[in-house]
């Protein structure tokens, strides 16, 4: 993703910069997922949750 800043607010302790998309490059590949403070796949995301379900109803 290209971008050209849009926009700048204070935000605080920080400063937060909005930009317009320029252009957009696109790669068929998997999305990297964040789930219960881990980085992983979404296969691994849906391990996980299917894992929790089936935890939480056998408790």
């Amino acid at each position: 993703m290209e971008c050209k800043p849009w926009r700048e607010y204070d935000a605080s302790d920080h400063v937060l910069f909005i930009g317009e998309i320029q252009e957009l490059h696109f790669e068929d590949l998997e999305a990297l997922t964040f789930y219960q403070g881990k980085m992983g796949s979404v296969k691994q995301l849906v391990y996980f949750y299917i894992n929790d379900l089936i935890i939480s109803s056998v408790s």
